[in-house]
C-alpha cells in the first residue's frame, strides 16, 4: 500500500522487508541450534552460543557506531 501511494520507494520496500525478514530467519537458526544443543546435554555449550552471541552482537554493534561517528566527523 505505501509503494502504491507513493510514500516509499519500491527499493526502499524491498530493502526493508529484507531485513526484517533475515532478522526472523536468523533468530530461528540461533534458537534452532541451542536448543539443539541443550537437547543433546550440551547445557554449556547452550549458555556459551547465548552469551557469546549476545556479546558479540553488541560489540560488533558499537564498532560500528564508532566507525560510523569516525567517517561522520571527518
Amino acid at each position: 500500500a505505501a509503494v502504491e501511494q507513493g510514500l516509499i520507494a519500491k527499493e526502499l520496500m524491498f530493502i526493508l522487508l529484507s531485513g526484517y525478514l533475515g532478522a526472523f530467519t536468523t533468530f530461528s537458526s540461533f534458537v534452532f541450534d541451542t536448543n539443539h544443543l541443550v537437547w543433546a546435554g550440551g547445557y554449556f555449550q547452550a549458555a556459551l552460543n547465548v552469551f557469546g552471541q549476545i556479546l558479540l552482537g553488541l560489540l560488533g554493534f558499537m564498532g560500528g557506531v564508532q566507525i560510523i561517528n569516525r567517517v561522520w566527523a571527518s
